[in-house]
């Protein structure tokens, strides 16, 4: 079993989360790539979890909530249980970059359904076929998650996006200004 190392950068006004993976995932799914970049600053489209209250104090959930906002645009998507509710190009104000949020339980201390996980990534990937997205950026250790180990994780996006031309670019940190 492999555990990843966090590494915590301060910084003036915040902290870089890093985690340091010995093994990395080589060899799960060519649909798989590292990136040893910023998820919170990249261009791609983002897929982050969070409950369908939308009330997130979590650290990424957080800084999610804080960059994106528009709690009253996804409230009218209905987040329910299993379904991913998004932002749209128009209000990330960045060309073609949507924001998934994949709503795998009611509230944040509510218990992680693996589940419900597996039922939001089957629609991401159908969704992303349908608006002719071919990547998307997630974070290797998403808090929102739960305690999911990340072999089921690594397993679950293989089987999942094997033979499409999606490619899952996992990024090892992001930077919190909220400390």
């Amino acid at each position: 079993m492999e555990y990843p190392t966090k590494q915590e950068q301060q910084t003036d006004i915040g902290k870089v989360i890093i985690y340091d993976f010995k093994h990395s995932f080589v060899g799960w799914s060519a649909n798989l790539q590292l990136e040893h970049k910023d998820f919170l600053l990249t261009k791609r489209s983002m897929a982050v979890s969070a409950p369908a209250s939308l009330e997130s104090r979590m650290r990424l959930g957080a800084e999610i909530d804080r960059e994106y906002g528009h709690k009253e645009f996804l409230f009218r998507q209905r987040p329910e249980l299993g379904k991913v509710i998004a932002l749209p190009p128009a209000i990330t104000s960045e060309e073609g970059k949507y924001v998934f949020l994949f709503i795998i339980r009611a509230k944040e201390w509510d218990r992680v359904v693996v589940e419900r996980l597996y039922e939001c990534m089957q629609r991401l990937r159908d969704k992303l076929v349908q608006i002719g997205k071919t990547s998307v950026s997630m974070p290797i250790v998403d808090p929102g998650r739960g305690n999911i180990q990340l072999r089921d994780f690594y397993s679950m996006l293989a089987s999942i996006f094997f033979g499409t031309d999606i490619t899952i670019y996992l990024h090892d940190r992001y930077y919190l200004t909220v400390v």
